[in-house]
């Protein structure tokens, strides 16, 4: 917790965000009930020495008003009288059948460990991973190529099983029936925009999936390849989608709704103007009309490019644009439209049922576009 704070005061110059004041405010709070463990108390006064030792946070007292070290400490000392002895801290192997996995960042994203040492305290906030159990995998009317649950070069993955299923219905009809592909993947192939365009020339129909660095999940569906280009281009079958919820959350969040991965909003083409797709050599994005002469629907969102993916695939940003109507799609920071990425995708549609098939399919149809002569 220490860290990701100092991180957040040397990242930025303003105070701390609500989320990491909350965060403060439920420490302090915990260290008050009777039933706070050890394991909490001792990180309690860990987090404390930090606060009053550490330079970094002293340069930074005003972004501490709500939490003082004085209120840690005041809150310590009551505590100290009463502690309990020691504890065991116990940790459970959730079952890989039916149980989901949550990654603690805290510990270098090792997935599948609960601790059972805070189940009194407040619910830690973990990252869900949508591919952990195997009932999420194998039982949907679609192949997944590229990568499977045992691929560790593609964690975290993005698109999970269940948002496929769930972005089915909003395809063409014609691609409902066909099987998914995974074309390129930030953490295996490498933050180069070149090498993902190259890796995708092949591909009529694209899926961009983003995960940012606050668990916040969306994309885009496009119908036309992505070529370089001074201009717009692109058809009306594009729409763009994003997940309702944080995958960042409380574990009790996942369990209490199976179709938390399911539940998703899709924003389609408005016709309202042909800005679709545009593909520079330091920038691919989607979506960019304004509401001129119209009511815009997200009052008080920033309007721009929908969904714009920065050359060294870092980082982007969204916006609410006419040409999907849509609000920003990520929802955190709260008064920023740039967002991190901790993983993007792109994925393909395909009849084949191989990876070798379906690369052959697309260099086939890649040399007939290339090589075909255009009558007038």
């Amino acid at each position: 917790a220490c860290r990701l704070l100092k991180k957040a005061v040397l990242s930025r110059e303003d105070n701390l965000s609500g989320s990491e004041h909350r965060f403060l405010d439920k420490l302090v709070q915990s260290l008050g009930k009777d039933s706070v463990s050890t394991k909490r108390l001792n990180e309690a006064q860990s987090a404390l020495r930090v606060l009053e030792t550490d330079p970094a946070f002293q340069d930074q007292t005003d972004a501490f008003d709500q939490v003082s070290p004085s209120m840690l400490s005041t809150t310590m000392q009551s505590r100290e009288a009463s502690r309990a002895s020691p504890t065991n801290d116990k940790r459970s192997v959730a079952s890989k059948d039916s149980d989901p996995v949550w990654w603690n960042f805290d510990e270098g994203l090792e997935p599948g460990l609960v601790d059972e040492a805070d189940e009194e305290d407040e619910e830690d906030f973990v990252r869900f991973d949508g591919w952990s159990s195997e009932s999420a995998v194998g039982t949907d009317p679609f192949i997944i190529l590229g990568t499977s649950i045992r691929d560790h070069s593609t964690k975290p993955r993005v698109l999970s099983p269940h948002n496929m299923e769930a972005l089915r219905g909003f395809f063409p009809n014609a691609l409902t029936n066909q099987n998914f592909l995974l074309k390129f993947s930030l953490v295996r192939d490498g933050p180069s925009m070149t090498k993902m365009l190259r890796m995708i020339k092949g591909s009529t129909w694209t899926m961009i999936a983003i995960e940012t660095t606050e668990g916040e999940v969306f994309g885009s569906f496009n119908g036309t390849p992505w070529r370089k280009g001074p201009g717009w281009f692109g058809t009306g079958d594009a729409f763009l989608w994003r997940l309702k919820k944080s995958r960042i959350t409380a574990p009790t969040n996942i369990q209490n709704n199976p179709n938390y991965e399911r539940e998703m909003e899709v924003y389609p083409y408005t016709g309202s103007d042909e800005l679709i797709q545009f593909c520079i050599n330091k920038a691919v994005g989607v979506g960019g009309g304004t509401w001129q002469g119209q009511d815009d629907p997200h009052f008080g969102e920033p309007q721009g490019i929908g969904l714009l993916i920065d050359g060294d695939l870092a980082g982007g940003e969204t916006n609410s644009c006419a040409t999907f109507a849509n609000p920003r799609l990520c929802r955190k920071p709260q008064n920023r439209n740039e967002f991190e990425i901790a993983n993007l995708e792109v994925w393909t549609l395909t009849p084949c049922t191989t990876v070798e098939a379906a690369e052959d399919l697309e260099a086939r149809r890649l040399f007939i576009e290339e090589n075909v002569v255009q009558l007038p």
